[in-house]
């Protein structure tokens, strides 16, 4: 606000005081007076006063009741318009609002009345003015006095409107340290929230920390309680032992003699089984000894008839002593005397030799393969033709064998079974016929 404007306030009071019939030189007269309603104070100082002697709350308490009849959702500066537009007029409504303030600020009211004149009233706003908590009171108590003269009306509404500038940069530096701190804070509840997590993990973690040591330390008492019994008990057993020491080693004795015996009897088991093994492979080797004894004397039987058949001599034939025709040239030979031997099987690059040892004995050789080239059927025709028979059993098929002794047996002929294909066989078997 500049100088003008500040003219034209004082020039407005000095009218209202001249209307009211308070000239400049009458303060004397106006102290005898009592206190000034909010109408009786100068136009010019409504605006100060109700903006400084009521809050935000205040006006929007007012604007709440009937008598001032504020429509609903009214901004404080409305309020404070309105409210400093009919302060100069006495209206119900500025008596409701006189009333408000007088019993808002009652002690300070009562404080500044008591006071005698200008000097004291200007000492005590400047002590209020210091404080700044009691501005409004003061500032409401000092423009409705009576007594108090318009060079110190004037210079309490210049204090009071200059502190207003104050507030307004205060306010403004408020704002910024405001809004600073309000980051620094969002910054520091950011960093206490994360402190308080990692203070609740520290936590939990010493509580499980805490938990696991109470359960080591309970498990360490149980197994101390463990250990103790254990002690105790081994104790005993010792003290036992010590007292059956005697008896512990005749049941040892008796123990160890029990196993002793019973790895006997498994060792007389095991010779027996050895002995029983050791009779059958006796009867074994006994039965093939027999075989062997059987084969040796066939052996040597056939052994005998070679030698005899070497004798003869492989290159003519030999006198018969028994045959009547022994000077006759018809005489076949020794041994045989002209018998027909029919061998059946035997091996087919021996028929040669077959034929010429029995024709060494004197005999006639006939011959049947028993079935593998020869027809099957010509073999009883043969059969019926021969005086003697003779198989190798290892050279001639089982049938055949069979059909061969069967048909010697109901014809009674002669029939030797020879053990094998060779020539030794055929001599030992010629032997037998000839005996």
């Amino acid at each position: 606000m500049d100088r003008i404007e500040v003219g034209k306030i004082m020039k407005l009071r000095d009218e209202q005081l001249e209307r009211m019939g308070v000239a400049k030189g009458q303060d004397s007269e106006a102290s005898s007076q009592r206190r000034k309603k909010i109408w009786q104070i100068h136009t010019g100082y409504h605006c100060s006063v109700i903006g400084a002697c009521l809050s935000r709350k205040d006006l929007k308490q007012i604007a709440k009741k009937k008598v001032f009849g504020f429509e609903q959702g009214l901004s404080s500066f409305a309020i404070h318009r309105s409210l400093s537009a009919i302060a100069s007029e006495r209206l119900p409504k500025t008596r409701a609002l006189n009333k408000i303030l007088d019993g808002k600020y009652k002690g300070a009211v009562k404080k500044y009345s008591s006071l005698a004149n200008d000097e004291e009233v200007r000492k005590e706003w400047k002590k209020d003015l210091k404080t700044g908590g009691a501005i409004p009171g003061a500032f409401w108590a000092v423009m409705t006095l009576p007594s108090c003269s318009k060079t110190l009306l004037d210079e309490v509404y210049g204090d009071c409107h200059m502190v207003s500038y104050d507030i307004f940069a205060s306010y403004t530096n408020d704002a910024r340290l405001t809004a600073g701190l309000k980051k620094k804070i969002e910054r520091l509840e950011c960093s206490l929230e994360r402190s308080q997590a990692t203070s609740r993990k520290e936590k939990e973690l010493r509580a499980a920390d805490l938990k696991e040591l109470q359960q080591s330390r309970e498990e360490l008492k149980r197994q101390l309680q463990i250990g103790e019994r254990l002690a105790a008990e081994n104790g005993e057993l010792r003290e036992k032992i010590e007292r059956q020491d005697g008896v512990a080693d005749l049941e040892s004795l008796q123990k160890e003699l029990a196993k002793q015996k019973e790895e006997n009897r498994l060792l007389l088991e095991a010779i027996e089984q050895d002995l029983e093994k050791a009779e059958i492979d006796r009867e074994v080797y006994e039965a093939e000894l027999v075989e062997l004894k059987t084969t040796n004397a066939q052996l040597q039987e056939e052994l005998v008839s070679l030698e005899g058949m070497f004798q003869l001599g492989m290159g003519g034939k030999a006198t018969c002593d028994t045959c009547q025709e022994k000077e006759v040239s018809c005489c076949q030979g020794v041994g045989l005397s002209g018998k027909a031997v029919l061998y059946v099987g035997g091996r087919s690059n021996m028929i040669a030799h077959y034929r010429e040892m029995v024709e060494k004995y004197g005999g006639i050789f006939l011959h049947h393969d028993g079935g593998k080239e020869s027809s099957r059927n010509l073999l009883p025709k043969m059969l019926s033709g021969a005086d003697a028979v003779l198989c190798p059993i290892d050279c001639i098929s089982h049938d055949a064998c069979k059909c061969v002794k069967k048909i010697c047996k109901r014809n009674s002929k002669p029939f030797v079974m020879m053990r094998s294909a060779g020539l030794s066989s055929l001599a030992k078997g010629l032997e037998t016929i000839i005996q």
